[in-house]
């Protein structure tokens, strides 16, 4: 059982640290020039009808996101590995990996680029959720009053 883990925590962090290679442009050590001299410079000079294309995310902000989600696919990992081997209440285990996900989402959305009009709404919902899950979790029974 612990060889199987094992290997599909390496597959997993392989396919993400392949994604995260791949997703690199290959030109981003070119030299920038500046005004003048154009003949290390990596594309022609553009014309002056030229339009700007935004890009949604840039490199930065997509590296960024995938070490958070990799950081907590590897946190979610190592939680389930302790509660499969510590027998762990379902109460808890709901609590463990919910909070996870809340957090690493909140982090994915911020590293992600989106603005703070964007983010807000998203964020208000996941500390309802996480409010709810954990005043429900540690409220007393009714039963036991």
């Amino acid at each position: 059982m612990g060889f199987k883990v094992n290997k599909a925590i390496l597959t997993l962090f392989l396919l993400l640290e392949s994604a995260i290679v791949l997703g690199q442009d290959s030109l981003s050590n070119a030299p920038y020039t500046e005004g003048g001299s154009s003949a290390n410079a990596p594309y022609p000079e553009p014309a002056e009808t030229t339009e700007v294309v935004a890009l949604p995310i840039t490199r930065l902000e997509f590296q960024l996101s995938l070490y958070v989600l990799t950081f907590g696919i590897l946190v979610i990992l190592l939680e389930i590995y302790l509660i499969r081997n510590k027998n762990i209440s379902s109460e808890d285990t709901i609590k463990f990996v919910i909070i996870t996900i809340i957090i690493v989402s909140t982090l994915f959305l911020i590293t992600a680029g989106y603005s703070n009009d964007q983010i807000a709404p998203a964020v208000g919902l996941l500390g309802t959720i996480a409010g709810y899950l954990l005043g429900r979790i540690n409220s007393p029974k009714k039963d036991e009053q």
